[in-house]
């Protein structure tokens, strides 16, 4: 069962963030310029986040590790991206983002 409150992260300038979102939470993140971002979601079994990155962020680089059953909205192109999405992962994007996944 997920989390009704809603958290966000919002309109933050920063050089790194490690972040890390389980348990059913509701987590968005929107307008945030981040140079690094190391982000761990859904760790635990059967944990299923739900998880936003908004079109509105400038990311430089990212590390994503998304995992059990985590609902994930990814709406922001990441020129340096590295990731692992487990296949019980909801993944919900668009088609620059979607491109930019393939390189």
């Amino acid at each position: 069962m997920r989390n009704s409150r809603e958290n966000r992260l919002c309109a933050f300038s920063i050089d790194s963030l490690r972040l890390s979102v389980d348990e059913g939470s509701y987590f968005v993140m929107d307008s945030n310029r981040i140079g690094y971002l190391d982000a761990k979601i859904g760790i635990a079994k059967n944990s299923s986040p739900l998880f936003y990155i908004n079109e509105t962020n400038k990311i430089n680089a990212a590390n994503l590790d998304i995992q059990n059953k985590t609902e994930f909205h990814f709406y922001s192109v990441i020129p340096n991206l590295k990731y692992s999405i487990s296949d019980s992962t909801y993944l919900h994007t668009n088609g620059a983002v979607s491109n930019a996944m393939r390189r």
